[in-house]
């Protein structure tokens, strides 16, 4: 029975016409045969024999009356109203959601993959608390449904304690290091170069230069070109570079063109500021 329906039935007037459950029948109970129950019309009731009415406690809902249908109508409404609020509480779980595009913009996570995708990334963001460390920073990266992907210190163990420096030369393609093959150098997105742009006339009548060569132009506008940033020539800068890409260095991990804006995203969001980040990745 509907909690709204047995809401309506107890405020509702106690006549017959407004009864949503049958009238109680009455049953016999024969005290001499030791309480057992008899109803009316049953050949062993005996005259003589200590009886009295008791009334069937009968709360079933009559489902043909039209009182019923009525307010059975009723309750839809509320109903809705339950299973909204009810759900609202399933929004706030990555998994069990309806409000993926919302999360995202709260998240400024840019949205690409499949609903599953989407949800593990959510998630990710989510539960992340905050650290430096590789282990966090890869946990990150993973759970955001990037698992194929891993980071690598800046350093190369060569046994016996000792280490040395990787040079980010041999493995980065940047604009004073061509290297076909090589990987990418992340460090900011951000930054960009304003260049104005003139719309240029030859031989302008109006021209006050007095050469008949002069040039006269206008402002139209700026175009906004990302900075290019450059390796860094001292070895005492290559600590700070972090590498991220397949599981054994220096191999690349591969990702889809389509996840390449909020992967980028996500490692200058968490990973810190002041390292430099060779991307080990091929981009199809």
């Amino acid at each position: 029975m509907s909690l709204f329906l047995r809401i309506y039935r107890h405020i509702l007037p106690r006549a017959l016409p407004w009864r949503l459950v049958p009238v109680p029948q009455t049953e016999f109970r024969i005290t001499a045969n030791d309480g057992d129950l008899f109803t009316s019309g049953d050949p062993s009731v005996t005259s003589g024999s200590s009886v009295y009415l008791k009334p069937i406690n009968d709360n079933r809902i009559v489902p043909d009356r039209f009182l019923t249908r009525l307010f059975n109508a009723l309750t839809n409404f509320p109903s809705d109203v339950r299973d909204f609020f009810d759900g609202i509480w399933e929004d706030i779980f990555p998994d069990t959601t309806t409000q993926i595009a919302k999360w995202e913009n709260q998240f400024n996570i840019i949205s690409s993959g499949t609903e599953q995708v989407r949800r593990d990334r959510i998630a990710a963001i989510w539960k992340a608390q905050g650290g430096q460390g590789l282990d966090y920073l890869q946990d990150i990266i993973q759970d955001a449904g990037f698992t194929d992907v891993f980071i690598h210190q800046w350093w190369t163990d060569t046994g016996g304690g000792s280490f040395t420096t990787k040079d980010p030369f041999d493995y980065i393609d940047a604009l004073n290091n061509p290297l076909p093959g090589g990987g990418l150098l992340l460090v900011n997105k951000g930054p960009t170069v304003a260049s104005p742009t003139y719309g240029v006339y030859l031989l302008a009548p109006d021209s006050d230069c007095g050469s008949i060569e002069s040039e006269c132009a206008h402002l139209e506008g700026f175009v906004f070109i990302p900075v290019e940033y450059v390796l860094p020539t001292d070895p005492d800068d290559w600590p700070f570079f972090i590498y991220v890409g397949g599981q054994t260095f220096p191999n690349h991990a591969t990702l889809s063109l389509d996840d390449q804006t909020e992967f980028e995203r996500l490692l200058l969001t968490y990973f810190p500021d002041q390292q430099w980040i060779g991307l080990l990745i091929d981009y199809v």
